[in-house]
């Protein structure tokens, strides 16, 4: 299953005459979460191959059998890999595992601009001197887990370890400038830095 959500708010408006600006705010989160059925939990499948005849003749997983009592899995069941209508049901149900994995990201971000030009203020023999300036804070985190029996190699999928990378906070400013030095004169068209 996946789910996203996201929020957007933001407001823009103008002021002076030739200024403007826009605020906006957007957050967004994805969470998953998925299973994977038929995995193998190993050390349940090497108890359920070691299938050996107890001293009555019946097939019991060998770990029951031995002389010790301290590795005894009453939950074991022999696991005959051939025949007809094998494996059982029983034997399937002891070495099958559910995996599953959990995770999420998430994301804020935060932008503000205000642009403009100074044609109100002053102009230079070329025009009004255009700007345009802004900041964005940008802060992300991310969680991803599979099962315990999973994490630590107990089933044929690989090992792979949590992740929880830190968190990562971004700031950033920008900003440029338009200086029209000078306009339909003679040798310049236009002059502007």
């Amino acid at each position: 299953s996946r789910e996203l959500f996201r929020a957007v708010v933001g407001a823009q408006g103008s002021f002076m005459d030739t200024w403007s600006y826009n605020v906006a705010l957007n957050y967004g989160r994805v969470e998953t979460f998925y299973q994977t059925r038929g995995n193998v939990h190993l050390a349940r499948f090497t108890n359920a191959v070691n299938a050996v005849r107890n001293t009555a003749g019946t097939i019991v997983c060998g770990i029951n059998n031995d002389a010790s009592t301290t590795n005894d899995d009453p939950a074991c069941r022999p696991l005959n890999l051939f025949g007809l209508g094998a494996p059982s049901a029983e034997a399937l149900a002891y070495i099958g595992q559910v995996s599953s994995r959990k995770q999420w990201s998430e994301q804020f971000n935060a932008i503000a601009t205000v642009t403009g030009d100074s044609a109100k203020l002053f102009e230079l023999p070329g025009g009004p001197v255009g700007f345009s300036v802004g900041g964005e804070w940008r802060q992300e985190r991310s969680f991803s887990a599979f099962d315990e029996v999973t994490r630590t190699g107990q089933t044929f999928l690989n090992s792979i370890a949590t992740f929880a990378p830190p968190r990562l906070d971004v700031w950033e400013a920008f900003g440029e400038v338009r200086i029209p030095i000078l306009k339909d004169v003679p040798f310049f068209k236009e002059l502007t830095v």
